[in-house]
């Protein structure tokens, strides 16, 4: 089973799984499994207020860019062989899904622009910059935690 990217498990939650299948050929009902309990990672999120930073991550984690709704953004992740963008509700909402994918170090740069500069005529609020640099590094080895502020 895979989790639909329209709804996504949140993170750092607990959730319950237990299946109950049907046999194969006469479609009859099996007992139900016994429940498991799984938590889901807790994301990391990128805010605003990390503009200018550089931020370390471990190959393989997920983090979440929430730059807000009161500008319509742009995302650009200059090699999205090292930082990709996962699929979410679209390409303009937020928060986005990025999974550090390999070593290496990227910028992760967006433009933000008020709703009014897609009005006849636009108005001239100037655009909202955005950028940051991404390392990816090896994953902590086994046993280790990382821990990284919030």
């Amino acid at each position: 089973y895979a989790v639909p990217g329209s709804a996504p498990l949140a993170s750092g939650a607990a959730y319950y799984w237990r299946v109950r299948p049907r046999v194969q050929g006469d479609g009859a009902l099996a007992p139900w499994t016994s429940t498991i309990r799984f938590t889901t990672p807790t994301l990391r999120t990128v805010t605003l207020a990390d503009d200018g930073a550089t931020i370390t991550f471990p190959a393989g984690e997920r983090f979440q860019l929430d730059l807000g709704t009161s500008y319509q953004w742009t995302v650009r992740v200059d090699d999205e062989t090292i930082v990709a963008l996962l699929p979410t509700m679209g390409p303009r909402a937020m928060p986005l899904l990025f999974e550090a994918k390999r070593l290496g170090q990227t910028t992760l740069s967006a433009v933000g622009d008020l709703p009014c500069r897609q009005a006849q005529p636009p108005c001239l609020a100037p655009s909202r910059l955005f950028t940051i640099q991404l390392v990816v590094q090896s994953p902590p080895a086994a046993g280790v935690t990382s821990t990284h502020p919030s």
